[in-house]
């Protein structure tokens, strides 16, 4: 019976195993989603361009080595090396690549017959002397071979290696004759003329003339539209007014200017496909365009800023801050006295705080913010909420940039749809929101748990997306993917993720779950302590800049004769690591790893590796920042630094085939030298293992400032054992990723 690894799965990709063992392997794989879920990455993984070759750990790094995955392939390497190197496949999608794309090269030169080119095929008889050099020959007694001599200047070209590359064929070289070297380049003159004349027809081109004018390539972009959800414009796309050059008689109605056949963004215009006659004065429908082999382009945002909407709630209580798209742009408070909301600035929702914008009067853009302290699933949901406004071309209503956490889109009209354009990630959706409907947009980014450490490159965050009807109807278009569905229902939820790149079709919102919901999932008396703490840290701050400073002031210790509100302390370190960016964002990331040491505030070290963690998915260089940080302003050595930045963006989980190793692993980290190593490890083990050790006290009650001490040995005690429950609860195999 096949057992389903690495090898048996690229076996039954290559198509090199025998019936009965490709029928059995792939019921399993049928049953397996983790298994489906790696086929899908290597399919990925061998068409990602730019992935580059692994690079080794180290010297004696074996598994990166050539000759393994060559053992690998062949399966003459040893069991323990066998499940080294899958495990480091599982982790590394370039040896993941390098593993499957050999296979499959393998597969095609061991089962393809060899092509042996005829003049390869004649030389090779004339290295021998007659009569072996006949082919034809029937085999007899074996005639003494003599030297030949050297292969005269006619075959001397045989000996070079590139020979094999002209497969028989003839080629250009200096005993050619004249008339030969002619001919060859009279026929390449002809190719490029014939290239030069197809690129120019192929070229678009407007004809100008009296009665057309010539459209402008900025006309182009900013056209109206003219496809069939809106009515046909009655006036020249270029000035708006009537063609003069058009004939006219004093008493005839002037006529309409011809409108430009021009390709929208939104749909093909009616003038494409006119309507023709048929029978008995019946109209024919004009024929559907096929659609292009690619997906759709679809235009960025049109630049410039502008006035395009208002805060609707202007409020001290709540944190909506700015910030203009420049690199030397600092973040600021919304001004209370002048709302007003301008394209291309960056608007944020603090984490924990919610508020509305109003778009052009009748888009209602609610940002969600959240805390852990509010919600039910912390991992599974972003902190704060911040979108990028942009001027909406013809025939939208709204186009807007989700950067990161949740928003909620309402349509306030009564009668007459919103058309919505969504950008978020590389992902482009067009939504037409019904009157009164509503739709939660979602963008969360974060380190999948095992992700290999690269402090430049490497893999990135996923990012996972999701859009929620939760009232009325929509519809919904993904130009670029050529999806389109009409009038979605309360309840349909659609979802993409980076890693496998596809956009699900729609399916029912799970009543189950309630990561979704958009009310806080917690008692009264626990809501109305978080919502107290939210409102005195916002209207502490009364002036518009300063943000930075004041929230600094509120992560130090207060004095011991103090009372201090642990929430409030918490939220400002939410808050803190949301505005890390910028040209303060080094001296700024040293104060939050001074969080994460925090001796005398547990609570202030917890906030800190959720925020901090959240801090490193958000852009590709927050790795490398933060490595320059705890190496340069903290001293510390190159070996914590990694372990630290390996703890922060997930270390692993139980779903990987590595999960015993990372316990013990995890387990062993609890008793490092170094706090901010201790906190993190603990924060492993509750987030990706076993979020119920929340609820034993012997075991999350761990004094992590008290090492040495007989109590915490009684701990680490205590954690070793539950390491030993936990691999005995794993299965023997684990194929899973």
């Amino acid at each position: 019976m096949l057992r389903l690894t690495l090898r048996t799965l690229l076996a039954y990709l290559d198509d090199t195993l025998e019936a009965e063992e490709a029928r059995e392997l792939g019921q399993k794989i049928a049953d397996n989603p983790e298994a489906q879920q790696l086929i899908e990455r290597i399919k990925r993984v061998t068409r990602r361009r730019g992935l580059g070759a692994p690079s080794p750990v180290s010297e004696e790094d074996a598994v990166t080595d050539p000759n393994t995955v060559a053992e690998y392939l062949d399966n003459v390497l040893e069991s323990e090396a066998v499940r080294q190197l899958e495990a480091a496949c599982l982790q590394s999608d370039a040896l993941l690549a390098e593993v499957a794309a050999c296979h499959q090269i393998l597969t095609l030169v061991l089962t393809e017959p060899v092509r042996v080119p005829p003049a390869a095929y004649q030389r090779m008889y004339r290295l021998v002397p007659a009569p072996l050099a006949d082919h034809q020959r029937r085999p007899g007694k074996a005639p003494s071979l003599t030297p030949l001599p050297p292969p005269t200047p006619e075959y001397a070209d045989a000996d070079e290696p590139d020979i094999a590359l002209l497969l028989g064929l003839k080629r250009y070289d200096a005993s050619d004759t004249w008339r030969g070297r002619v001919g060859l380049f009279s026929a390449v003159a002809a190719c490029l003329l014939l290239l030069v004349v197809a690129v120019w027809m192929a070229l678009p081109s407007t004809p100008a003339g009296p009665d057309l004018p010539r459209i402008a390539a900025t006309d182009l972009a900013q056209a109206p539209s003219t496809s069939g959800d809106h009515p046909e414009a009655s006036s020249s796309p270029t000035t708006g007014k009537t063609d003069p050059s058009e004939p006219q008689s004093p008493g005839q109605a002037p006529k309409k200017a011809r409108p430009t056949p021009l390709r929208n963004e939104i749909g093909p215009p009616k003038e494409f496909f006119p309507p023709r006659e048929g029978k008995e004065g019946t109209v024919v429908p004009p024929p559907m365009p096929l659609p292009p082999a690619e997906g759709v382009a679809v235009a960025p945002p049109l630049p410039g800023r502008e006035e395009i909407g208002r805060w609707a709630q202007p409020d001290l209580n709540v944190f909506l801050i700015v910030r203009e798209n420049r690199p030397d742009a600092s973040w600021l408070r919304v001004d209370l006295k002048n709302p007003a909301l301008f394209t291309d600035d960056f608007l944020m929702a603090l984490p924990g705080y919610r508020t509305d914008l109003v778009v052009k009067k009748d888009l209602i853009v609610h940002l969600w913010g959240n805390v852990p302290e509010q919600y039910a699933a912390p991992l599974a949901t972003p902190l704060e909420a911040c979108v990028r406004l942009h001027p909406p071309i013809a025939g939208l209503d709204a186009d807007l940039t989700l950067e990161r956490g949740r928003i909620y889109l309402t349509n306030s009209r009564k009668a007459d749809d919103i058309r919505v354009r969504l950008r978020l990630a590389d992902e482009v959706w067009d939504c037409t929101l019904k009157p009164n409907s509503e739709l939660m947009v979602q963008l969360h980014q974060a380190f999948v748990p095992g992700t290999p450490l690269a402090r430049v490159g490497g893999e990135p965050p996923r990012l996972s997306a999701v859009v929620a009807v939760m009232r009325e109807s929509i519809s919904f278009h993904a130009p670029k993917r050529f999806k389109k569905y009409q009038n979605l229902s309360t309840g349909t939820l659609l979802q993409w993720d980076s890693l496998s790149g596809q956009l699900s079709d729609p399916q029912p919102l799970p009543k189950e779950d309630l990561r979704y919901t958009r009310f806080p999932l917690q008692p009264a008396n626990a809501g109305q302590q978080v919502l107290a703490a939210l409102n005195t840290l916002a209207t502490d701050l009364k002036e518009r800049d300063g943000l930075r400073v004041y929230l600094e002031s509120r992560l130090q210790p207060a004095p011991l004769s103090q009372n201090v509100n642990v929430l409030q302390v918490s939220l400002a370190v939410y808050a803190y690591a949301a505005i890390v960016e910028g040209p303060e964002a080094a001296d700024m990331a040293s104060n939050l790893f001074d969080l994460l040491r925090d001796t005398d505030r547990p609570y202030v070290r917890r906030a800190a590796h959720t925020a901090v963690s959240a801090w490193l998915a958000r852009q590709p260089t927050n790795t490398k920042l933060f490595w320059d940080v705890l190496t340069g302003k903290k001293q510390l050595p190159d070996e914590e630094a990694d372990i630290i930045l390996h703890l922060l963006r997930g270390y692993s989980s139980r779903d990987r085939r590595d999960a015993a190793e990372a316990v013990d692993q995890l387990v062993d980290w609890l008793n490092h030298p170094n706090l901010v190593i201790r906190e993190a490890a603990l924060g492993n083990l509750v987030a990706f293992f076993d979020p119920t050790i929340v609820e034993r006290r012997e075991l999350i009650d761990i004094p992590l400032t008290q090492r040495g001490d007989p109590t915490f040995a009684n701990f680490l005690a205590n954690w070793r054992k539950w390491a030993e429950q936990f691999k005995r609860q794993l299965p023997s195999a684990l194929p899973k990723q």
